[in-house]
């Protein structure tokens, strides 16, 4: 293992404090960071700014009672670049129970606008999470939804293959109506919340159906 990351997943640990024994997180990526600033909304506002205030809401929520049933850990707390190839690598160090990365979206065409979800293949966990996830923020929020869309972005193509992996794009900065939404610390607060009881509310039934099939 490089020495730096080893270093920084040292660090990350730290913070977040040390996992009880047996417990696997549940890792939140929010994509960009450090040099690397992803799109700009049409206020001048960086997405790594946007998903981090999102991914620390969520990581926040868990600690004051939003109970998932499992550890959420973030791959940055703070304005830092992290490779694409560490991004993939520190679950597999840690183990994961689902991946989900956090971007927002861009087009030339203002008018282009929702949310997407991509994940690496049709079937399995990742699509059954994708569904739950847009479905919720379609009926919680009135976002519009442009679909699950399979693609073979590095985080998704790396991951461990059983779990939920998805990459979200919560919404078109390039569209007036949402990049003002977006840029609204309520907004984002929301999104974060929606997301955590999403992941709940998965778990509860995916776990509830593991325990029906071993009985």
């Amino acid at each position: 293992m490089k020495e730096h990351l080893r270093r920084w997943a040292f660090k990350t640990l730290l913070i977040i404090g040390p996992l009880a024994h047996g417990q696997t997180p549940i890792w939140i990526d929010p994509g960009h960071g450090g040099s690397d600033p992803g799109t700009v909304s049409l206020a001048g506002v960086p997405e790594k700014e946007l998903v981090l205030d999102i991914a620390l809401w969520m990581a926040e929520s868990a600690k004051n009672g939003l109970d998932i049933g499992y550890p959420i850990l973030l791959t940055r707390y703070r304005d830092t670049l992290i490779s694409l190839t560490d991004r993939g690598l520190l679950p597999k160090m840690v183990w994961a129970k689902a991946i989900v990365s956090i971007h927002m979206n861009h087009s030339p065409n203002p008018l282009a606008k929702g949310i997407e979800v991509h994940i690496h293949r049709r079937g399995g966990p990742s699509e059954r999470l994708a569904q739950k996830l847009v479905a919720d923020l379609v009926v919680k929020l009135g976002m519009e939804s442009r679909g699950i869309r399979t693609g073979d972005f590095q985080i998704l193509r790396e991951a461990p293959k059983d779990i939920p992996v998805l990459l979200v794009e919560l919404g078109f900065l390039s569209h007036p109506e949402e990049s003002r939404f977006l840029s609204t610390p309520l907004a984002r607060k929301a999104l974060a919340m929606i997301l955590m009881e999403g992941l709940r509310d998965f778990f509860d039934n995916h776990n509830s159906m593991e325990r029906k099939t071993y009985r």
